[in-house]
């Protein structure tokens, strides 16, 4: 489709040069329309797709990137900000110099590479041995056979002036250090949006304690891959609705 886009816009004076659809009807444009920083071709931005002036059609990527071929929002060209690791997206910005990331982006997405394949064999390890309980009768109380490896333990994890701990699928606890009696955050597992293919993979905990104002606690696990079983992160984004951050080799599908 790129290739067809790009063949269409061809150097020609007062010729048509590409034809695109502006709030339902074709339009056509010659050379000096195109990249000229005015969304004519207002339902899909093709006579821009260098420039930021059609960023809000559709919320679509379409400014990619010269150094890894990352695609970003038109919205944030020349916007200040290095979107690029090599900056092109602030390239006619005069006021922002942006460094050269490249390399290192490149060496990151090659470290997530190989985490992903050696947890997904753990992941495969886990699903195996999932399965050889299920049919010895083991009852799992768990939405997927691999994640049956996660119910084995707890996770803790220290972080401000609390303590939390996920029994994953069990039951989710705040304390207060200093040995304050425990807060149940969520105790009910919902798995609807579980394996769909949102990312990172999720499940619910609700009908914890009470919270004044609110009604009952409820924590939010969302799952990503790494190599180890293990809560990175816990955010509370609105009163007593937590979210946990953990890794395992289970999500590594």
């Amino acid at each position: 489709e790129e290739e067809e886009e790009e063949n269409a816009i061809k150097s020609s004076d007062n010729v048509v040069v590409l034809k695109c659809m502006a709030d339902g009807v074709e339009i056509e444009l010659t050379q000096s329309s195109i990249n000229d920083d005015y969304c004519d071709c207002t339902d899909d931005g093709k006579d821009e797709l260098s420039t930021s002036a059609c960023g809000n059609i559709g919320g679509e990527q379409r400014f990619e990137c010269e150094g890894d071929g990352t695609r970003v929002f038109f919205s944030v060209i020349d916007d200040g900000v290095c979107d690029c690791c090599d900056g092109s997206d602030e390239r006619n910005n005069e006021d922002v110099t942006c460094p050269n990331t490249c390399e290192d982006v490149l060496k990151e997405k090659e470290k997530t590479a190989l985490i992903h394949q050696q947890g997904k064999f753990l992941r495969d390890k886990f699903v195996a041995e999932g399965k050889n309980l299920q049919e010895r009768g083991v009852k799992m109380h768990c939405p997927d056979d691999a994640f049956f490896h996660l119910t084995k333990n707890c996770l803790s994890h220290d972080q401000g002036d609390y303590t939390y701990e996920v029994c994953p699928f069990m039951s989710v606890k705040q304390m207060k250090r200093g040995g304050s009696e425990p807060h149940i955050l969520g105790k009910t597992p919902d798995f609807s949006r579980f394996m769909d293919s949102s990312t990172p993979i999720i499940a619910t905990m609700g009908e914890g304690e009470h919270c004044a104002g609110v009604g009952a606690r409820a924590a939010k696990l969302e799952f990503e891959c790494g190599l180890e079983d293990k809560i990175i992160h816990v955010g509370e984004p609105s009163k007593c609705v937590y979210v946990f951050s953990i890794e395992t080799p289970c999500a590594c599908r």
